[in-house]
Formats: structure tokens, sequence, C-alpha cells
């Protein structure tokens, strides 16, 4: 039967002479032995494997980190300069054109600096190279609208703008560096070469391009008989600012292009009174206009009145000519009689007109007369005697048998 024993293994900081270990209780054995120096050199391999793995992943970070520094990245809209300590190495460039890139390289070249073309990945010196990325593409610049006054002594509100891109990037890098410098450089060239060529010309030949007939109303067709003769136009104008801004812009690098006049208004004082003269021109074409509309409105009443009177006559006469005919018709049967046939039972009634009788008729239309005259109360006849109507009223015989 093994006696069991306690073995404690000596810690960092004890005072222990020893140095390894203090056995307690008995004497060691030396099976316990042979396991303290296994143990101790199974500790002493696994800090030597940690520290070979800690070394191992420093040194690829590092090597990592370098790599990663040692790389670049140019875009298809990137043109880049390479400088070493503040130096410049290399310019990597990216044009527009493929013979305005082969130009500039070949300019470089000439220098001595390294000079790559086109996008893509590149390589420098870690930690002592840095890369200025500088964008190639076309960028805008608008200017501040001001007043500039015209050759003919008009103040006009002038709002200009243009395209530019960065031809040459070393050129570019040394002079302005930034975005905001270049814009400011335009501002200092573009806005004197609008000035200088808008005040040296009338306003006509800053709002028109040619001498083309203007598509105008008839009425407004002499108003555009006394625009001035164009002998520039527009388009020239615009073509010399142009010519002025980019020969004073590729010392900074920079080529300009595509300057326009997006804005051309009168001040305010002039505006108003060229309005007030356009809203007098349209109130007196609108009067003429309202003049022209009466006469036509008078013209097609009269007509109106005229076709109107015209038919009311013609109606008036053909009524009459029919009221005419029928009074004649209606004399005739009055005085001939008429027949009427009943076609059921056969029978004829034949009615005799005045024509029959005369004397008769005569007296009944003295009745009717006296009917018509005597029937109103406030109306007092007086008949003599000769007349047959009080004859008749007296009763004599004569009377009666006269009108019989």
């Amino acid at each position: 039967m093994n006696t069991s024993r306690t073995i404690r293994i000596k810690r960092p900081g004890s005072n222990d002479d020893n140095g390894l270990e203090r056995v307690v209780g008995s004497e060691q054995k030396p099976e316990q032995e042979s396991d303290v120096s296994s143990m101790q050199e199974y500790r002493s391999n696994l800090k030597k494997k940690i520290r070979r793995g800690v070394i191992g992943t420093v040194a690829g970070l590092a090597a990592l980190v370098v790599g990663f520094s040692s790389l670049y990245k140019i875009q298809e809209y990137e043109q880049a300069v390479v400088t070493r300590l503040g130096k410049p190495v290399k310019v990597i460039v990216n044009s527009v054109s493929e013979d305005e890139q082969k130009e500039i390289a070949g300019k470089y070249r000439e220098k001595g600096l390294a000079v790559s073309e086109g996008a893509g990945i590149y390589v420098k010196m870690p930690f002592i190279d840095s890369v200025t990325k500088i964008d190639r593409r076309y960028l805008r610049w608008n200017g501040y609208p001001e007043q500039i006054p015209t050759l003919d002594k008009k103040l006009i509100w002038v709002d200009s703008t243009a395209r530019w891109r960065i031809t040459d990037p070393l050129v570019y890098m040394e002079s302005v560096r930034t975005e905001d410098q270049a814009q400011a450089r335009l501002d200092d060239t573009i806005d004197p070469a609008v000035r200088n060529n808008i005040t040296k010309r009338g306003l006509i030949e800053i709002v028109r391009n040619s001498n083309r007939d203007m598509q105008v109303t008839e009425e407004m067709r002499d108003i555009s008989r006394n625009v001035p003769y164009v002998n520039e136009g527009r388009n020239i104008i615009i073509e010399q600012i142009n010519e002025e801004a980019a020969g004073k812009n590729t010392n900074y690098g920079l080529e300009v292009s595509g300057v326009m006049l997006r804005g051309l208004t009168y001040v305010r004082e002039v505006k108003e009174s060229v309005e007030q003269r356009m809203i007098s021109e349209r109130e007196r074409i609108a009067e003429k206009f309202r003049s022209e509309g009466n006469g036509e409105y008078e013209r097609i009443m009269g007509e109106k009145e005229r076709d109107h009177r015209e038919i009311i006559s013609e109606a008036y006469k053909q009524a009459q000519a029919i009221r005419g005919e029928a009074e004649k018709r209606a004399i005739e049967i009055y005085a001939n009689g008429f027949s009427v046939t009943d076609t059921n039972s056969d029978i004829t009634v034949t009615y005799q007109g005045f024509n029959a009788d005369p004397q008769f008729y005569e007296f009944m239309r003295q009745l009717q007369v006296y009917d018509r005259s005597l029937t109103n109360g406030n109306v007092t006849a007086m008949l003599g005697d000769g007349n047959k109507i009080f004859g008749l009223l007296k009763g004599d015989t004569a009377t009666s048998a006269t009108l019989k």
C-alpha cells in the first residue's frame, strides 16, 4: 500500500531557499520527482509556443499594414500626384482625351518624373509617399449676379455660369491645390471677361444672335421693324468670353469651356419703365381690338336689323296679299252664295248671296252699323224723317214695302 504525500510547488515570490519546491511530510519518492520535471517542461514549451504565436501575429499585422499603405486606387474619374516628403515624384494622368493624355505624360517624362496613365491600382513607398487625388470630371462654376452697363447706357442684371475641369494635375496642385481656390481663380478671370465684353456692346448685341425676322403678330410688326441691326450677336460674344477666360486659366492647370449667360434682366428702375411701356403698348393694341370689335358688332347688328325689317316687310306683304285674297273670296261667297252637299244624306243646301237681294243686304248693313253705334249707352243717335230705319221704327208701310 502506497503512502500518500502532499507536494507543494513553490509560488513566485516565495522565500524558500530551494527555489524549486518544498516537500511536506515524508521524504520524496523517485516517481514524484519525475512528475514535477514533466510539468515544468510542459509549461516551458507552452510559453515558447505562445511567444512565437504573438510574434507571428504582430509580424503579419505589420506586413498587412505595410502592404495596404503601399497600394492605392485611382478611379476612372480621378487623376493623382504622388509626393515623397513634399516633393513630386510621380504623376498619374487620366485625361478625357487620348491626345491630351499623351501630351501631358510626355511633358512630365521629359522633366524626369515617373508617369502612369489611366485608372487602376498603383504601388507607392509606405509612410513616406503621399497621394493627392484630383477630380478630372467637368465641374460647374456659378458667378454672382451683377449689374453691368451696356454700351447704350442700359443697366442689366447678368447671371453667368461655366463648365471647367482640371487638365494638368501637377500644375493645379502647385498653384491652387483645392477646388475652393480654383473657384476663386475662376471668379477673378471669368467675371471680368463677362463684364468687359458686355460693356463695349449694345443691348441688342447681347440678346440677339442674328438679324432674322421676328415672329410677331401683325400689330407688333411695326415695332419689330425699329429693332437695331445686329453686327455680332450673342454667340460671338460668348465665344470671346470663353477665349479670354480659357487663356487666363491655363497657368493654373484649368480648362474653362461652356461659359453661358443664363440670366439677362433689366435692373428694377429700367425694368419698371420697360414694363410700363409694354403695358401701354398692349393697352393700345387691346383698345384697337376693342374698337374693331365694336365696329364689327355695330355692322353685324345693322345687318341683323336690316334683315329683320326685310323679313317682317316681306312677311307683312305676303300676309296682306293672303288676307286680301281671303277677303276677296269671302266677298264673292257673300255676294254669290255657295252650296254644301251632305255626303251621307245626299242633301244639298244652297245659300243665296247678297246679290240675290241687294236691298236686303243694304238694310242688314245699316242694322249692323246702328247696332255697333247704339249699343253704347253714351251715344245719342239723331235720325231724320227721311231715314229708312226711322221710317221702319215708326211702322211706315211705304218704308217696309221698299225694304221688302
